[in-house]
């Protein structure tokens, strides 16, 4: 039989305690991956590809001159891209978590268009005929008469806008939504031709550092 003393008893349970502790911190590293200081969204900038997000979209390299690249290219940025469809509209998804229950929301993104796109006729799709540039709460999902909106639930807040080949930032302060710690946000486009570009996505309950 082997004897263990009190002394070996306590170095094993101060091992074991350190183990443990080592196992936690990398799980909260590896379960915090892909989020962004000050950001409540997963993989805000995109650069693990549309982990995180579900529904029309993909990321690409896109040149200053508007050239795509599925690949890294000297002086290309990473950006999602959102191609349109010519008979109906198309949305990318993300469900997040806030840390706590905000009624107030700050967002911030970037966009921009290709220099094909042309948002389809009025009637084609629309279903709100809310313009560019307005913020709007409605019981329903419906489709703007605009080139692109963000849609937050639920309560359903949306916020407006126009695109075009240069990149153009939208920072919108959410006011007087729903205090719940569970959220959706959509990026939508119409329906029509061309692709819409979205990068350095920011939101969350706290004001925002620009990136």
């Amino acid at each position: 039989m082997i004897n263990v003393t009190a002394g070996q008893k306590q170095r094993a349970a101060m091992k074991r305690f350190y183990i443990g502790i080592c196992v936690i911190i990398i799980c909260m590293g590896k379960s915090t991956t892909g989020f962004a200081q000050g950001n409540d969204l997963f993989n805000p900038k995109f650069t693990e590809g549309t982990s995180g997000w579900h529904g029309i979209g993909e990321v690409v390299y896109l040149k200053s001159n508007g050239e795509e690249s599925i690949d890294p290219v000297e002086g290309a940025v990473q950006v999602l891209k959102i191609p349109l469809k010519p008979t109906a509209s198309r949305e990318i998804t993300q469900e997040f978590t806030t840390v706590d229950q905000p009624t107030q929301l700050y967002m911030h993104l970037e966009m921009s268009a290709s220099r094909d796109f042309k948002r389809g006729a009025e009637q084609d799709n629309s279903t709100a005929p809310w313009k560019a540039n307005v913020t709007k709460v409605t019981s329903r999902v419906v489709i703007p008469n605009s080139d692109f909106w963000v849609r937050l639930g639920p309560g359903w807040v949306y916020r407006t806008a126009n695109v075009t080949p240069n990149w153009t930032a939208i920072d919108v302060t959410f006011k007087n939504v729903a205090a719940t710690r569970y959220r959706q946000i959509s990026f939508c486009v119409p329906c029509g031709k061309g692709s819409v570009y979205i990068r350095n996505t920011q939101l969350s309950g706290q004001l925002l550092k620009r990136p």
